[in-house]
């Protein structure tokens, strides 16, 4: 196995609907849903591997099928050592030597091609990129569609502009480790201070290259270039993005 690329984004920012376009155009991509998320051995063993996931209405954890039963093992390994002795990166991870250890068992055999989709890398992607000498897509999104999608509703929007309480989507995590401390902020102001730091890093590291996904789901043609690891399948878009849904 060999990772050839990265899907990088952030929560809510449409990676894993984005990893469902690239398994459909690029079949021959094995996309791992998340290794570099704290609690996935978990979720994975909650969800199971091919059972639909409730959230993204597909089964994000199938490709772990296809990898070999000691490059599992090994990966378990790994990410018990990384985040069960420690929560130090939960949430978000920082150290790029961290997130290389973790991912190693994936680029250790040949004649599979590895593609990571990650929400948790993006403060070091571009050096954990290189490290393995692949390639990134970057997605990003407007602030406030980022923060918007982190509440199911306009009522639990306004609730969280007013009320202190753990946003979803491990947002606390990540404003801990690269802001601050969170206490005394309401839900609304972490979310959204991550969202601005988030969009604020991929916009220096990738400039024009980062994709927009609202963008991208309307004006598919437009990202050619800036996805073109994965061929733009017009067909497979209209199948799988709806704009009813930004």
């Amino acid at each position: 196995m060999t990772i050839v690329g990265f899907i990088s984004g952030y929560y809510r920012c449409g990676t894993t609907i984005f990893q469902r376009y690239v398994q459909e155009v690029v079949p021959k991509y094995v996309v791992l849903c998340e290794p570099t998320q704290h609690e996935i051995v978990r979720h994975i063993m909650s969800y199971g591997c091919i059972r639909t996931h409730p959230l993204h209405g597909f089964p994000v954890f199938e490709p772990y099928l296809k990898l070999r039963n000691e490059v599992l093992v090994n990966f378990i390994v790994r990410h018990h050592k990384v985040f069960d002795k420690s929560t130090k990166h939960w949430g978000v991870i920082d150290d790029p030597s961290v997130a290389i250890y973790l991912l190693e068992p994936f680029d250790d055999l040949t004649n599979v091609e590895i593609v990571i989709k990650t929400n948790q890398l993006w403060t070091c992607i571009d050096e954990v990129a290189k490290a393995f000498d692949a390639w990134v897509i970057a997605l990003t999104r407007p602030v406030d569609k980022i923060v918007e999608s982190h509440f199911p509703d306009k009522a639990s929007l306004e609730r969280a502009k007013r009320m202190h309480f753990p946003p979803p989507f491990y947002a606390s995590l990540v404003y801990e480790r690269l802001i601050g401390d969170p206490k005394g902020k309401t839900a609304y102001d972490i979310v959204r201070e991550c969202a601005e730091l988030y969009v604020r890093t991929t916009a220096r590291k990738f400039g024009g290259r980062a994709v927009n996904f609202d963008d991208f789901v309307l004006n598919p043609s437009k990202y050619a270039d800036s996805i073109k690891p994965v061929p733009l399948n017009l067909r497979a878009h209209a199948k799988i993005f709806d704009v009813r849904r930004l």
